[in-house]
C-alpha cells in the first residue's frame, strides 16, 4: 500500500509534503483559533518537537513539545466526554503535546503550556485542546527547545 501525501504551504515551514495520515481535524478549533479546524502535525528538527500547521491559514503554525520531556510525571486524565469526542479506545491512541511560546529575546527560554495540552487520537485523526485544572502545572514551564535540556521546576 502506497502512502498518500498532501502538499502544504506554510509561512513558517515553507512548501512541504506530508503524509496524509498527519492531518487532524479539530472540531472546536484551538483556544483563540476556533475557526481553524484542519491541521497537519509535522515532526520538528529535534526529537520531542513538532509543528502543528493550519491547513486553512498558512501563517498559523504552533510549535509543540512532548510534555513528558518538560515535566517528569506529567499526566492528563481525559474524561468520558473527551474520550468519546476523540474516539479513544486505548491509551495508545492518544498523543499529548504542549504548545510552546517562543520568547521575544534570545536570552530567555521558551515556555510550554502544560495546562492546555493538545490531545490527538492518532487512529481517528481527531484532536482538541483541553484545559487541565491541576494548579501545580504551569502555563509557562521553561523549556530549552534548542537542546531540550529541561528544567525540573515546571
Amino acid at each position: 500500500m502506497v502512502e498518500e501525501f498532501i502538499s502544504v504551504s506554510s509561512t513558517v515551514l515553507g512548501s512541504i509534503s506530508v503524509p496524509a495520515s498527519s492531518r487532524f481535524i479539530f472540531a472546536s478549533g484551538l483556544h483563540g483559533f476556533e475557526s481553524l479546524k484542519e491541521f497537519v502535525l509535522v515532526p520538528g528538527s529535534r526529537e520531542g518537537l513538532f509543528w502543528l500547521q493550519s491547513l486553512t491559514d498558512q501563517s498559523i503554525a504552533f510549535l509543540l513539545v512532548d510534555p513528558f520531556l518538560v515535566r517528569e510525571g506529567y499526566s492528563v486524565d481525559l474524561g468520558p466526554t473527551e474520550k468519546r469526542l476523540l474516539g479513544v479506545k486505548s491509551p495508545d491512541d492518544v498523543l499529548l503535546l504542549a504548545v510552546v511560546t517562543l520568547p521575544e529575546l534570545s536570552t530567555r527560554l521558551a515556555s510550554a503550556n502544560l495546562r492546555g495540552p493538545i490531545v490527538l487520537n492518532v487512529n481517528t485523526a481527531r484532536g482538541f485542546q483541553t484545559v487541565v485544572s491541576d494548579d501545580s502545572l504551569s502555563m509557562q514551564a521553561p523549556v530549552d527547545v534548542l537542546s531540550l535540556s529541561l528544567r525540573s521546576n515546571a
